[in-house]
């Protein structure tokens, strides 16, 4: 479940920096982000 919300996320905000290239860093932030969340944090993390 995490992994599709990680592929959620990143694509709703490429999709956003697509239209709005001045926020081109935001997709970056997400995925690197959201890797770790998705695939390194225990799995505690997400109830606290």
């Amino acid at each position: 479940m995490r992994k599709l919300i990680y592929l959620v996320a990143l694509a709703a905000t490429g999709t956003l920096a697509w239209h709005y290239p001045f926020l081109f860093e935001l997709p970056l932030i997400v995925a690197i982000g959201g890797a770790w969340w998705a695939f390194f944090a225990p799995n505690g993390a997400q109830e606290k």
